[in-house]
């Protein structure tokens, strides 16, 4: 309803300034059109700029839509305020009688523009500037996030940085132990893990590459190595084994993965952790070694990234019948 709203708003003050109802019918659309099209082009994915906007939400019979309220009931209040001045504007220069020229309109509208109305925008507008200020701190400084375009370029990154080490040999998990805290009412999570790393291939091991999720803070010590190099960008660590590791030997790694949820964002990032219905798998943990996973998919996206095409093996024509 929120968004309905706002467009009814918006119809309403085309129409008021549109010298026909047919340009005010085309205004609008137009309007619609160019909202809908031109941020997502220009790769600008807040909430704050496309008109109308609202974090999209997953409703669930676990959580309902707590995990989406509070960023829902500030982007509404945003946007409704804003819906608000427009309609004090529509009221301002409404139309009234045959007179339609903008001159006549502005003399009436700065005596309709009288002390209760003026207190009235100013209110709307004193408080449409704190909410927006107040969002702005939550999704751009406390929670900052990566547009999908953002991201695409990390995946690419990490590929054209790390894929040659994807064949170098790497541990292996032999035996893990996990304590782990939730902390629902908060969506908070502490893990604490123990894992039991093996060399498992014919060659000494002597640099470790481990792969961490944003935006999880990861905390990673392996026995007999030192941090060697941080990619935060990335999100890949660098360990020096000193001793390598000769095949068949074993060491112990310790990690802990922290998250919890402060304030609101422009769209959940971590979905996983809810005030009920909390599910996640060992991804959210410290992976070892080069994770083709994280690669791009989509061809075009391979392209546009300077990246060859994923090879696929052929099928076998003996195969198919």
């Amino acid at each position: 309803m929120v968004r309905f709203i706002c467009f009814m708003v918006l119809a309403i003050l085309c129409h008021v300034v549109s010298p026909n109802k047919y340009v005010g019918y085309f205004l609008f659309i137009a309007l619609l059109v160019a909202n809908g099209l031109a941020w997502p082009m220009m790769g600008i994915e807040s909430n704050m700029v496309q008109y109308g906007d609202l974090p999209g939400y997953v409703y669930s019979d676990f959580f309902g839509r707590r995990p989406y309220s509070l960023s829902l009931f500030w982007f509404s209040i945003f946007w409704l305020l804003l819906a608000g001045l427009m309609g004090v504007m529509a009221v301002i220069f409404w139309p009234r009688g045959r007179e339609l020229g903008w001159s006549f309109r502005f003399q009436q509208g700065e005596l309709r523009f009288d002390s209760r109305l003026r207190s009235v925008t100013a209110l709307l507008a004193l408080s449409w500037i704190f909410c927006g200020g107040w969002i702005f701190w939550n999704t751009e400084v406390r929670n900052p996030y990566r547009t999908r375009a953002q991201d695409k370029l990390v995946q690419a990154s990490y590929e054209k940085k790390y894929k040659s080490e994807e064949g170098k040999p790497q541990p292996r998990v032999t035996d893990v132990r996990y304590d782990i805290e939730l902390y629902p009412g908060q969506r908070k999570l502490v893990m604490r893990g123990t894992q039991t790393i093996a060399n498992v291939s014919d060659e000494p091991i002597d640099t470790v590459y481990i792969l961490t999720t944003d935006p999880f803070e990861t905390e990673v010590q392996i026995e007999g190595a030192t941090l060697a190099e941080e990619d935060e960008e990335l999100g890949m660590l660098t360990y020096s084994a000193d001793p390598p590791m000769e095949p068949g030997a074993k060491r112990s790694m310790e990690f802990t993965v922290r998250y919890e949820s402060e304030g609101f964002e422009n769209s959940l990032q971590v979905k996983q952790i809810v005030q009920d219905g909390t599910f996640f798998n060992n991804m959210i943990a410290p992976q070892i070694g080069y994770q083709p996973a994280v690669e791009l998919k989509e061809l075009e996206d391979r392209e546009e990234h300077g990246l060859e095409g994923i090879a696929f093996t052929p099928l076998d024509p003996d195969n198919l019948e």
